[in-house]
C-alpha cells in the first residue's frame, strides 16, 4: 500500500511539472501589439548601429594624391595601400587582409600556388580614425582587357577585415574597387610641396604625354603619371619602405622641410637614396617647359 501511494505521489509531481511547463509557454506565445511594435523597433535600431558601427574611407595607393582618391599599380612591381578605418562602438582587434583579384579570381604568385594574399595584425580604438597600410606584389599578367567583354578583367583590390581571435569576418567591410593599371612605359611623378597644385601644368607637357612622328594617329603616349602629394603637419602620404617606391620615376621637391617627415625617412630624400628615383628641385622642372 505504501509503494503504491508512493508511486502515485511521484506521478502527481510529474503531472504538476508538465502543467507548469505548458502554462509558461502558453504565456509565451502571447505578446502585446505594443511589444511586437517595441521588438521591431529594437531590431531595426540594432541594424542601423551595425551599419554605423563602422566607418572607412576610400581605398588608395601610395604615394596618394593630395584630392583625387586614385588606386593604380604597376604589374610586376610592390605597391602599398592605405584605407583609413574608424569604430564607433567598441575597441576592436582586427586582422587586415589585403586581397587581390582579377576577373573576379584571387591573383597567385606566378610560378607558384600561393595565393596573392596579405594580412596584418591591428586595433581600431573606439572613436579614433586610423590608417592601415598594407603592402602587396601586383603580379603580372597576361590577360589583355577586352572593353566588349562581359566579364571585367581589371585589377581589384578590397581590404577585408576579421576580428581577432576568431578570425571571423566584420560585414561591415568596403567594397572592391578597381585599379588603374601603369603600363611597361609609364612611371610616377611625384610633387611634394606646400602647394603642389601649382604643378597642375605638368600633367599636359610633352615631357609627360608625348607623340612621336612614326605614330600615325593623334593619341599621346603618356610617360608618367603625375601625383600631387599635399602634406597634413608636414606629412606627405609615402610608402614606408622603397620597395614599393620602384614606380616612381622623378620625385619634385619644391620647399619641403625635411625634419618633421616620418613617413620615410629623410636621409634618403636628401641623399638621393629613392630606389632609382630622381630628386628634382623646382629650378630643375622649370627646364621641362
Amino acid at each position: 500500500m505504501t509503494k503504491i501511494l508512493e508511486n502515485t505521489w511521484w506521478s502527481l509531481r510529474w503531472l504538476l511539472l508538465l502543467w507548469m511547463l505548458a502554462l509558461t509557454g502558453c504565456g509565451g506565445c502571447f505578446s502585446s501589439s505594443d511589444e511586437k511594435k517595441l521588438t521591431k523597433e529594437e531590431l531595426e535600431k540594432k541594424a542601423k548601429e551595425q551599419r554605423e558601427s563602422l566607418e572607412w574611407k576610400d581605398l588608395v595607393s601610395l604615394p596618394a594624391d593630395s584630392d583625387a582618391k586614385f588606386l593604380f599599380a604597376k604589374p610586376g612591381h610592390w605597391m602599398e595601400s592605405r584605407q583609413v578605418f574608424k569604430s564607433n562602438r567598441e575597441d576592436l582587434q582586427i586582422v587586415a587582409v589585403n586581397a587581390l583579384t582579377r576577373a573576379g579570381k584571387e591573383l597567385r604568385i606566378p610560378g607558384t600556388n600561393f595565393t596573392n594574399e596579405f594580412t596584418r595584425r591591428t586595433s581600431l580604438p573606439k572613436g579614433q580614425e586610423k590608417n592601415i597600410d598594407l603592402q602587396c606584389f601586383v603580379p603580372s599578367s597576361s590577360v589583355v582587357q577586352d572593353n566588349f567583354s562581359a566579364v571585367s578583367t581589371r585589377l581589384t583590390f578590397r581590404t577585408e577585415l576579421l576580428s581577432y581571435p576568431l578570425m571571423t569576418p566584420i560585414l561591415q567591410a568596403p567594397a572592391i574597387k578597381t585599379a588603374e593599371e601603369l603600363k611597361d612605359n609609364e612611371f610616377q611623378l611625384v610633387v611634394l610641396g606646400p602647394k603642389p597644385r601649382a604643378y597642375s601644368y605638368l600633367t599636359v607637357l610633352d615631357a609627360i604625354y608625348w607623340s612621336g612622328d612614326e605614330l600615325m594617329t593623334d593619341e599621346r603616349v603618356r610617360s608618367y603619371r603625375v601625383t600631387m602629394a599635399n602634406p597634413v603637419n608636414n606629412k606627405y602620404a609615402l610608402p614606408k619602405s622603397l620597395l614599393t617606391m620602384t614606380t616612381v620615376a622623378v620625385i619634385l621637391w619644391d620647399d619641403v622641410d625635411p625634419t618633421p617627415c616620418t613617413t620615410i625617412k629623410n636621409e634618403r630624400l636628401l641623399t638621393g637614396s629613392t630606389g632609382g628615383a630622381k630628386l628634382w628641385s623646382a629650378g630643375q622642372i622649370a627646364g621641362l617647359d
